[in-house]
């Protein structure tokens, strides 16, 4: 989900209350090295630029390949690889429409990578794939395979369209993995709003829901091994959304939550919650006027009641990417940064 204007967000941080008003619930890395100098998130553009001291996002090598990360003077050095890309490669087929994403890989390693599959916001409604090139990039300049995906929107396709297209772009990996150089077995998804809505539900959903569609690759496996939740939507089912909030979810699921109470639990990551889910990362704003802080706390406490490895990064006084300054921004990245090197990395 997004709200009308452009703002920035991002993301790092450590692992207890601090005096930025950041409080992590669980543990959390130390010694973290920089991460990206820009994510953007849901329609909002969201640079960290300035905060990482990187004059710009993409420092291309005399070869036009290579992605600098540079980051502050005093930052630990972080290994760097050419880069891979790969524009609007259709990935599956449904509802009549192609479906494409955009893959960024190092290019002078054998692998196999790791890879992380992004997922936009927007309300299920609006928003590009195209919006994370540069997210997708300065990961692969760090030894990830990155997949920026588009899906299907609402209202014209309806749930479960857009988490069937997401869960075809995961098989898609694994059906070319050996070209790409992925290692199959250590995927995450990382999404935004709505696009955090999906990634938790690949996360948490398995075969047995029925979720999967009918998009490709249909021998391959749809899971994850990690998912980064950036101010998700979590219990749809729940009367306290923001009145804004409930036409954009009405929207994408056809009606209301009264007329349609089996389809408002059917599209909440919350109601598939079991233990051996894959290990969760929360991002959230206590001020968040979209997504409430609520959600997140509903899911964190589900997922350590099932015995899930779940982190709640508590954001204190933001909102759904609003005010969310440089020093928010770098300690989110340095959360994500630890969180997929943890769960990842071999």
């Amino acid at each position: 989900m997004q709200k009308t204007q452009c703002r920035r967000q991002k993301a790092e941080s450590n692992g207890r209350v601090d005096k930025g008003g950041y409080e992590i619930q669980n543990s959390a890395m130390s010694k973290l090295s920089p991460l990206f100098s820009c994510m953007l998130r849901s329609g909002f553009c969201i640079a960290l630029v300035a905060s990482l001291g990187c004059a710009s996002l993409r420092t291309r090598s005399a070869g036009g390949t290579g992605v600098s990360l540079a980051g502050r003077t005093s930052d630990p050095p972080v290994a760097s690889h050419s880069i891979r890309e790969e524009l609007d490669l259709v990935y599956g087929h449904a509802g009549g429409e192609d479906l494409q994403l955009d893959l960024f890989a190092p290019k002078d390693a054998p692998g196999p990578f790791p890879a992380v599959v992004i997922l936009h916001g927007g309300g299920w409604a609006k928003g590009s794939h195209e919006v994370h090139r540069p997210l997708a990039a300065l990961l692969a300049g760090q030894g990830y395979v990155a997949v920026t995906v588009g899906y299907r929107l609402a209202p014209r396709h309806r749930f479960p369209a857009q988490i069937q297209d997401a869960k075809c772009a995961v098989r898609w990996l694994r059906a070319h993995a050996e070209p790409y150089h992925i290692d199959s077995a250590r995927i995450a998804a990382l999404g935004f709003s709505a696009g955090a809505h999906l990634a938790l539900l690949l996360g948490l959903t398995e075969a047995k829901d029925g979720l999967e569609g009918e998009g490709g690759n249909a021998e391959q496996s749809s899971r994850v091994q990690a998912v980064i939740n950036i101010s998700g939507p979590t219990d749809l089912t729940r009367p306290d959304w923001p009145p804004a909030t409930q036409l954009v979810i009405a929207d994408f699921l056809g009606g209301s939550r009264e007329q349609l109470p089996g389809t408002y639990r059917a599209a909440s990551p919350l109601a598939y919650v079991h233990r051996g889910a894959p290990p969760v990362l929360t991002i959230h704003g206590t001020a968040d006027s979209v997504v409430p802080y609520e959600q997140a706390q509903l899911l964190h406490a589900a997922l350590r009641k099932a015995r899930v490895s779940s982190r709640l990064m508590t954001l204190h006084g933001k909102d759904h990417g609003d005010n969310w300054g440089a020093k928010e921004q770098q300690r989110n990245a340095a959360a994500i940064r630890a969180f997929l090197d943890a769960n990842l990395r071999r």
